[in-house]
């Protein structure tokens, strides 16, 4: 439960540690843009029981600017699989 500034500073510093440190990461989250921003791959889950509904690679390089058409275009994509 981090505030919005305290959020984004938490994203880059785990992405800057994640680019020098070259780890897997599984980041868990109910936010659509929070992962485009982080993710080389998103998964979207159906109801329970949990099954991979839809798989998205994010191939945007890294500093991601979620205002860009690409990213806009994979938010809507993965809002529609989730039914929104």
């Amino acid at each position: 439960a981090l505030d919005a500034l305290m959020n984004l500073r938490m994203r880059n510093e785990l992405l800057r540690i994640l680019e020098e440190e070259l780890h897997t990461v599984l980041l868990i989250t109910h936010d659509v843009e929070e992962a485009i921003y982080m993710a080389d791959r998103v998964l979207v889950l159906s109801p329970r029981p949990a099954t991979i509904q839809a798989s998205f690679e994010v191939t945007l390089p890294h500093p991601r600017r979620l205002c860009s058409p690409e990213a806009q275009v994979l938010r809507e994509a993965i809002l529609k699989e989730l039914g929104l």
